[in-house]
């Protein structure tokens, strides 16, 4: 028999237990018991599901759009990486003004990448300095205004990080570039640039051969002895480059001593079929014609 309810009580709309008549909650089945605060629970829970949904969707998207970018970013590599073995290739080749357009490209998809800015402005300086290097000629006024440009930059790459080595053939371009420039009043700058290049690395032939090649041509007695001597060290560094020989040979020639130039000139002409680069094939060439 169920027992009668106590007097003060009454029971509860939702599981009929007793409760106190002016009980906000039942103390049995825990439900609110005015009408505010049952509409109070179900807007709690009705904003608690709309949250977790909305949450839920939030992670799907950010997820969503974070596999594209990663899927973007990896295809940005892929492609950044076409671009610079496709400039290394070039370079193999001595095509540098294609070359230069594949790190063109490269630094399109990465303008902030230093290391391909480097690179781009030692092969513009390089595809520069050759031809007047071989024709003798002075630029005209449109090299002269790349010349500029190209010294500009190599100033402010100056203030990257780069290994020994880069720095190096940073310092050689930019001293070369500096003869050519009109602007540039200090040619006392040139030669620490180059001293500097070749203390960066010393077991590299290039820094040796541009510091000697600098000091032979301000045909000072002083300096001949050790400008021969870096001429010579250039030679025993890169034994197959003809351009170092017939540069040791056109100094040994300049000052008299024919019979070493010949042997020189000889063996410039004989690596001649070993030759890539185009300065070192015009090289050739030319000991041929001074022999």
């Amino acid at each position: 028999m169920k027992e009668p309810a106590p007097r003060n009580t009454i029971p509860c709309r939702y599981c009929q237990l007793p409760i106190h008549p002016a009980a906000r909650k039942c103390q049995h089945c825990h439900e609110p018991l005015t009408r505010r605060s049952r509409f109070e629970a179900v807007s709690k829970k009705t904003i608690g599901y709309i949250g977790l949904g909305t949450a839920l969707l939030s992670v799907f998207y950010t997820l969503k759009e974070g596999y594209f970018y990663l899927q973007g970013r990896e295809q940005k590599r892929a492609a950044l990486a076409t671009y610079t073995n496709a400039a290394s290739e070039l370079e193999r080749l001595d095509q540098l003004v294609y070359a230069e357009r594949a790190l063109q490209q490269a630094l399109a998809l990465s303008p902030n990448n230093q290391h391909l800015k480097l690179r781009q402005f030692l092969l513009r300086a390089q595809a520069l300095l050759r031809e007047t290097g071989y024709y003798g000629q002075p630029f005209d006024d449109a090299q002269l205004k790349q010349v500029s440009e190209l010294v500009t930059t190599g100033f402010s790459l100056r203030e990257g990080t780069f290994s020994d080595t880069d720095r190096s053939a940073l310092l050689i371009a930019l001293a070369r570039l500096l003869r050519h420039d009109r602007e540039w009043r200090n040619a006392d700058a040139i030669a620490p640039m180059l001293a500097e290049a070749q203390r960066l690395a010393p077991l590299r032939a290039a820094p040796t051969f541009w510091l000697g090649q600098w000091m032979a041509e301000r045909e000072d007695q002083n300096k001949d002895k050790e400008a021969r001597r870096l001429l010579t060290e250039a030679t025993r560094l890169a034994p197959d480059n003809a351009l170092y020989w017939t540069a040791y040979g056109d100094f040994l020639r300049d000052r008299g001593d024919f019979a070493e130039a010949f042997s020189a000139y000889r063996k410039a002409v004989d690596l001649s079929p070993k030759q890539r680069e185009l300065d070192s094939v015009r090289a050739a060439d030319a000991a041929a014609g001074n022999l």
